[in-house]
């Protein structure tokens, strides 16, 4: 499913909002490693710029939330839930 044009300048405004190397570590490795597009999945919410980088995408029938906690020590952790459509964002004890 392709995205409008306005999906995806939306999508760019989302990204800025992130840290730079959450930007990398977690939008880069979702965009490389998944094909959530072909899913219908597109990029609809994100935790600015806080310790834990949080970001949602939606379809027309769930959402799945990714969070990524950069550790320089042990390695980067990414943690992936999975809700209903209708699940608001600041939801944490459903998303987790």
């Amino acid at each position: 499913m392709a995205h409008s044009s306005d999906e995806r300048q939306r999508e760019e405004e989302l990204k800025t909002q992130l840290r730079p190397e959450a930007r990398e570590r977690l939008i880069g490795r979702i965009e490389r490693f998944l094909d959530l597009e072909r899913w219908g999945f597109h990029l609809s919410y994100v935790v600015p710029k806080s310790k834990n980088d949080k970001v949602i995408y939606d379809s027309p029938w769930c959402r799945v939330k990714f969070t990524l906690l950069i550790d320089l020590r042990e390695g980067d952790e990414m943690a992936i839930w999975y809700a209903r459509s209708h699940v608001p964002n600041d939801v944490e004890l459903v998303m987790e």
